[in-house]
Parts: structure tokens; C-alpha cells; sequence
């Protein structure tokens, strides 16, 4: 009878060995597929670049030497031979996005003319000079946090890049305090 007892036990110690065995072989191989799969299908993040008041042509080619695409949001109908200019785009400049994303613009046929230049991205300094040369001034300062964009740059703006408003107006900017 105790020759039988020691046997089970054997057994169901021998058993439970042979499963915890096969669940981390199972966790091993889930761990190095996992990693293959993470060196294999990298994709790395690019920097979005400001195609705001660029000729539709050129804009697709910064954001298709960064490494991005382009997908144009047609709000209107537009002449064969119309001069379009980038508007809007989303993800904003300076945002960080994987390689190969499509970044939206918005097209208007009117140039850069009496537009607002993008501050996205700038300092507050940086945002100054720009104004001044543009015959703008700055506005209104606002601070917020931000995941993305590093403290002391510019998050966004009113009125927005690219609209067409009279010189000598006030530009309002919010600016990133950081994470």
C-alpha cells in the first residue's frame, strides 16, 4: 500500500512538472514572437512638418519627404488650373505620428497673401518677430498642459494659420506648459 502511495505521488509531482514546463515554454515563445513581431514591423515616428500656405505641390512633397501622406479635404469645387494652398492640416505641425500616416489638409484657391502665419510649434519670441514681420501683433497668451509639445511652444492659435485677416489684428496663442 505505501509502494502505491509513493507512486501517486510521483506521478502528480512528475504531472505538475510537466505542465508548469509547457505554460512557461507557452509564455516563452508568446515573449519571443512577441519581440520578433515588435524588430520585424517597426514603424518609426516622424515629425509632422508645417505644409500651411504651401502650393498644393509642394506641400505633398515635405510631407511625402518626411515620409508621410497627404489627403486633400475638399470642401468646394475648384477650377481646372486653380493656385490651391494648404489652409488646415491635421495632425498639427511639430505633432509626432508613425511613418506613413496620411496628414488632411484643407485647400483654399487663394495664396498666402494677408494670411496668418503658423506659430504652431514656435516660442513665444519666435512668435514676436514672426508678427512683427507679418504686420501682426501678438494677443492674448494662454497656458495649458500638453502630452506632445515640449514646454514654451506654441499649441495653437486664433485666429488660425492660414485665414486671411487684415494686418495690424492680434494673434491669441496657447502655449504648452509640459507634460
Amino acid at each position: 500500500m505505501g509502494n502505491l502511495v509513493l507512486k501517486f505521488f510521483r506521478w502528480l509531482w512528475h504531472s505538475i512538472f510537466v505542465v508548469i514546463l509547457g505554460i512557461v515554454m507557452i509564455v516563452l515563445g508568446a515573449y519571443f514572437a512577441f519581440l520578433t513581431y515588435q524588430i520585424a514591423f517597426k514603424v518609426p515616428n516622424v515629425s509632422v512638418p508645417s505644409v500651411l500656405g504651401l502650393e498644393i505641390g509642394q506641400a505633398q512633397q515635405v510631407l511625402y519627404q518626411a515620409g508621410l501622406k497627404i489627403k486633400i479635404i475638399e470642401h468646394q469645387l475648384f477650377s481646372e488650373g486653380d493656385q490651391l494652398y494648404v489652409f488646415s492640416q491635421d495632425p498639427i505641425p511639430g505633432s509626432e505620428v508613425k511613418k506613413n500616416r496620411t496628414v488632411e489638409v484643407d485647400i483654399r484657391e487663394q495664396g498666402v497673401g494677408n494670411q496668418v502665419p503658423d506659430l504652431i510649434g514656435k516660442t513665444i519670441e519666435e512668435a514676436k518677430s514672426i508678427l512683427i514681420e507679418n504686420g501682426y501683433k501678438i494677443g492674448n497668451i494662454a497656458y495649458s498642459a500638453h502630452h506632445q509639445m515640449p514646454k514654451g511652444s506654441i499649441i495653437a492659435q486664433i485666429p488660425n494659420p492660414g485665414e486671411t485677416i487684415q494686418s495690424d489684428l492680434k494673434v491669441n496663442i496657447l502655449v504648452s506648459k509640459g507634460k
